[in-house]
């Protein structure tokens, strides 16, 4: 009973943060804010977090566990197929991350799908082929480009996805998806 209404409590502050996020810049939301917008004490924010940062993150944190989730059971055979399946799981996030886009916090996005993408994200391009330059080389070489194609990859994607997010009008996430692949492949002729 205890931990439901930690998970309900954790929820309310995460709701009421992106809620402020909406109206106010991140550095002038305090943490009376968060609990007072959801209606719990200051306490019990400091018993689910350290401090609005630690909240974001943990958000984040939760969205590359789902990401997990979401891939666990895939086999990505394409880098087209990775392309689609990042688009589909990150519009899951499409309101939340619109908010933090237009609250200029793409960054920390940014910055927690460089950090823990790698973790798992090479036993995705295990199957994929390497460079014609890079097959003969070391297992250590072969880390190197994994690390750095999927930081260009990831950063190009995101980088695209989140300017959609302000200009949603410009056409829909399948015709971005479409434009997105087309350009990757031109990009690597």
């Amino acid at each position: 009973m205890a931990n439901r209404m930690s998970e309900q409590t954790k929820q309310k502050l995460l709701d009421a943060f992106f809620e402020l996020l909406k109206v106010e810049n991140y550095e002038k939301i305090a943490i009376i804010d968060i609990t007072e917008k959801a209606a719990v004490s200051r306490r019990s924010f400091y018993r689910a977090y350290e401090s609005k940062a630690d909240l974001l993150n943990k958000y984040l944190d939760g969205i590359v566990v789902s990401w997990r989730g979401h891939t666990s059971h895939l086999t990505i055979n394409s880098y087209s197929q990775l392309i689609d399946e990042i688009f589909k799981f990150w519009t899951k996030y499409i309101s939340e991350l619109t908010v933090l886009v237009k609250a200029n916090l793409s960054f920390f996005v940014l910055d927690k799908l460089n950090t823990e993408f790698p973790k798992y994200f090479d036993k995705l391009y295990s199957g994929f082929q390497y460079e014609a330059g890079w097959v003969n080389q070391s297992e250590k070489e072969k880390e190197l480009y994994i690390k750095y194609m999927f930081r260009l990859s990831i950063g190009a994607l995101w980088n695209v996805f989140s300017h959609w997010l302000l200009n949603p009008d410009d056409m829909t996430r399948e015709e971005l998806v479409l434009l997105v692949k087309s350009g990757f492949l031109q990009l690597g002729s």
